[in-house]
């Protein structure tokens, strides 16, 4: 074993061939065990929320919904 230890100090690209070598097969490993979730459409709450929460387009949205219904109050 010692002389394995030996060649391996000496030739130092041996060395980082073996770390290398281990990265790799980590990330083998990983990309194996990882399951990325597919990308699925946006939904139609999501898309309201979207454009309901933004500054200009939800204050205009609530103002059309409010007018709506206090104009249905008034007739």
């Amino acid at each position: 074993m010692e002389n394995v230890h030996t060649l391996l100090y000496r030739h130092e690209d041996a060395i980082l061939d073996i770390a290398g070598a281990r990265y790799e097969w980590v990330a083998r490993i990983i990309r194996a065990a990882v399951v990325e979730p597919k990308v699925t459409r946006v939904g139609l709450t999501a898309r309201l929320d979207k454009v309901l929460t933004h500054p200009l387009w939800g204050t205009l949205a609530l103002i059309a919904i409010l007018g709506g219904f206090f104009g249905l109050h008034i007739k």
